[in-house]
């Protein structure tokens, strides 16, 4: 009998630390509910991390089914979907362009996408954004080693962010971070960063990518 009260003082208590974290969370981040990441296969990485510093709301990645939202030409052909229930005080981030980048540098997986295409793309994707009145988040693409094989790619990048915040100045609901430059900052926390040949991170270094997102779209949560 003891043992069974215990029990169910424990999840009294439990329920009621839940409800005051969520409290807090609110108060913190008044009219949140979800959270949607738009990204390529370092969003995947990091979108885990994310969900575990904001527990307290729907964090969800592109359709939710784990894929990859890859290019700005696949990320401009699904969106629709992935908006759908998103409204005022909701939050998105959203980065295409290391898709775009790799493409030069590998021409033979796919197909290349010019910065024209690159800037239609983000126009497009951008008007859907707005249009759900969500808090709207545009990260820099992340940082390409210096990989031998590479080479086009790392002038790539440079351009594709010059033409994403030329982009992003004709929408002023949309805010810019510099997540690129950020990402320069933790080249050893990279998967093989001694040598220099994967674009992604280790588990610590997505924890320093999650930390920087959260703090980028909310000041530093109180104590």
């Amino acid at each position: 009998m003891k043992s069974s009260r215990l029990a169910m003082l424990l999840v009294f208590f439990v329920a009621c630390s839940s409800h005051e974290e969520k409290k807090a969370w609110e108060a913190w981040m008044p009219g949140v509910t979800k959270v949607l990441i738009i990204g390529d296969s370092i969003s995947l990485g990091y979108t885990p991390h994310v969900r575990e510093r904001l527990n307290a709301f729907q964090v969800q990645h592109g359709g939710g089914d784990g894929s990859n939202n890859s290019s700005s030409r696949e990320t401009r052909s699904q969106v629709d979907s992935w908006l759908v229930g998103l409204g005022q005080g909701d939050s998105i981030t959203w980065n295409n362009g290391l898709h775009e980048a790799m493409r030069d540098a590998l021409p033979a997986v796919e197909t290349h996408i010019s910065l024209t295409e690159y800037r239609e793309n983000l126009h497009a994707i951008a008007q859907k954004l707005v249009a759900t009145q969500a808090r709207i988040f545009f990260f820099t693409t992340t940082y390409v080693p210096a990989h031998i094989s590479w080479q086009p790619a790392i002038q790539k990048r440079d351009d594709l962010n010059r033409v994403a915040r030329e982009v992003m100045t004709d929408y002023p609901e949309i805010t810019v971070v510099d997540l690129g430059a950020f990402s320069e900052t933790i080249k050893p926390l990279m998967i093989n960063a001694d040598l220099g040949d994967d674009l992604h991170y280790t588990s610590a270094g997505y924890d320093a990518i999650a930390d920087f997102i959260v703090n980028s779209l909310w000041p530093p949560k109180p104590s």
